[in-house]
């Protein structure tokens, strides 16, 4: 019997599903067909139809048979879908869940520059803001004015003629939002099958805590210097104390003016510029980089009007945290702030033999022996402060010099009458370790000893004017190349037809004018030397330089001295406004 599949077909096509049985009643009366040929054709047609039926039903059977298997399978295959779909949500949210637990921000941009729509929840609040779609310039805070340069950077980071890992550092470190975090940048490739960038992961991390505590620990390292600095020499330090005040004092005298001149700003820039310099000598770093930061910012402004105000509003700011950074380590230098009258440490021994001194001496030598053993002190003791400035400078920039070398007159004056001339003087030293002092593979080179020396000579001397003092502050490193200055006047657009070569020299002492290609804490700004030169002429002396290239430079400074009864010192032409 035709099962039902095969059965349904031959009724739809025969009319009755036992076509089979039929066929072979049929099959008797072929025996009556007279051509034996025909007859046997037919026959062995009859004889042979049921056996294909069967193999029909068979394979229909089979057909059945894999419809129910496929069924299965599909049903199978459905719910092993089902629970690989439930396994990979659970993966991704588990991957996300990790993800935005860690407290980074993660998120992707392609070679057009914009920001893919995976991205960590950490980015909304690191980056303050939602980056998926976002042109990633506008997540990382790229000013509108280096939009262009950034996005330059991205196309170079995709067209990877130059190295990812060296291009990448090109790029922007950190994030500075809204809120007051530390944010840190990093970027990773990913490439696709052939190794061609397909999109870049940006890794943003707050490292606001351990920069803080960074920043605390500099603070304190920079505490400890200043104290053993102060504990050196106080009365140096109360000096410097004076001095501050004093150049905040005449700032603002400067600034308050009615009418603000270019004259008055070069005058502010000097007294800032020499405050920044005694700030960095004594380690009181947070006044040094204000300051550093408030001449950087000047620099780039030539509105008169604009830095009048730039000033007014940054110099009482940081003459604030100056008095601060004194009343919150007033506990330690309470001894040293006291305000009183300058007083200098003198060995009980001197004073015994002055003592004696004066028990024997006639009148119109007392006062010349007080003055020159008790008031006046040695210029060699003064002028020795510097050595620790070379030292610090040196250090910072990987050479090495030898201690100040004094030579010539012992000469003892008041103190007093040099106080801004000395803190000026911070600025020659200073530029003769960072322009002068060469490093030690080129002094060798030079058939020099490794380290630099620095000489100081002083000469008291007589003319027709009245006695004056010759300082010589010399060194014996690279000199001063005239052609660089040269080419420095003429950039800006003066001639130095007609200029001797001393003239040309002395253009280092003009406002504004510096050698240096860049900016740094040391030199740059054009501002240093010609506080000096200022100090020199308010004095009444003159300053001048002479070099000889590859060997070394001198500045020479001649001062008029006061010695009205029996005092030497300094004194200006005209008293202080």
């Amino acid at each position: 019997m035709a099962g039902k599949r095969l059965s349904r077909q031959l009724k739809s096509i025969f009319g009755d599903e036992t076509v089979v049985e039929k066929l072979r009643a049929c099959q008797e009366a072929l025996t009556a067909i007279p051509d034996e040929k025909s007859r046997n054709e037919l026959m062995a047609f009859f004889e042979n139809f049921p056996a294909f039926i069967s193999s029909v039903d068979m394979y229909y059977e089979q057909l059945d048979d894999r419809a129910v298997l496929a069924q299965k399978n599909m049903e199978t295959s459905a719910d092993e879908l089902v629970q690989i779909n439930h396994q990979l949500t659970s993966m991704n949210r588990m991957f996300d869940a990790m993800v935005n637990s860690l407290g980074q921000g993660f998120f992707l941009f392609d070679r057009d520059g914009f920001c893919m729509q995976a991205y960590s929840k950490a980015c909304e609040t690191l980056l303050d803001r939602n980056p998926a779609g976002l042109p990633v310039a506008e997540v990382l805070g790229v000013p509108a004015d280096k939009r262009a340069t950034f996005n330059d950077w991205v196309r170079l980071l995709f067209d990877e003629l130059i190295e990812f890992d060296d291009l990448v550092d090109v790029g922007p470190k950190t994030y500075t939002g809204s809120r007051e975090r530390v944010v840190n940048l990093e970027y990773k490739p990913i490439r696709d099958a052939d190794g061609r960038l397909e999109m870049v992961v940006v890794i943003a991390t707050d490292r606001t805590v351990e920069t803080h505590a960074k920043h605390q620990a500099q603070k304190m390292q920079s505490f400890a210097s200043l104290m053993v600095n102060i504990l050196k020499d106080k009365d140096r330090f109360r000096r410097f104390v004076a001095a501050a005040r004093q150049i905040f004092r005449e700032t603002y005298a400067a600034l308050n003016r009615p009418e603000f001149t270019h004259e008055l700003l070069s005058e502010v820039k000097r007294h800032l510029h020499t405050l920044k310099g005694a700030a960095s000598t004594f380690g009181v770093n947070e006044i040094k980089e204000a300051v550093h930061t408030l001449e950087t910012r000047m620099s780039a402004e030539n509105d008169l009007k604009t830095l009048q105000t730039l000033l007014l509003k940054t110099v009482p700011e940081i003459d604030h945290m100056f008095e601060s950074i004194l009343d919150e380590h007033r506990d330690i230098l309470a001894e040293v702030l006291v305000e009183k009258v300058p007083s200098r440490l003198i060995p009980i021994s001197t004073l015994e033999i002055f003592g004696r001194r004066l028990s024997r001496a006639g009148a119109k030598d007392l006062h010349q022996d007080f003055v020159e053993e008790i008031l006046a002190v040695p210029l060699r003791r003064i002028f020795a402060e510097f050595d620790p400035v070379i030292q610090q400078v040196a250090q910072k920039l990987g050479k090495s010099v030898e201690p100040i070398k004094f030579i010539g007159d012992e000469v003892s004056i008041m103190p007093e009458s040099m106080e801004a001339f000395r803190s000026a003087l911070i600025h020659v030293f200073r530029n003769i370790v960072d322009h002068g002092i060469e490093h030690e593979i080129i002094r060798d080179q030079r058939g020099k000893t490794p380290a630099g020396q620095v000489v100081v000579e002083f000469r008291k001397l007589a003319s027709e004017a009245g006695p004056y003092l010759r300082i010589i502050i010399s060194d014996d490193g690279n000199g001063i190349d005239i052609w660089q200055i040269k080419n420095k006047i003429e950039k800006r657009g003066e001639s130095v037809s007609g200029l001797s070569q001393s003239q040309i020299l002395g253009r280092i002492f003009d406002a504004g004018f510096s050698t240096a290609n860049a900016v740094t804490e040391f030199s740059g700004r054009g501002v240093g030397l010609d506080a000096v030169k200022t100090e020199v002429e308010r004095l009444g002396g003159t300053i001048s330089v002479r070099s000889d290239l590859g060997k070394g430079s001198a500045f020479v400074i001649e001062l008029p001295i006061d010695e009205s009864n029996h005092v030497p010192q300094l004194r200006p032409k005209v008293s202080a406004a």
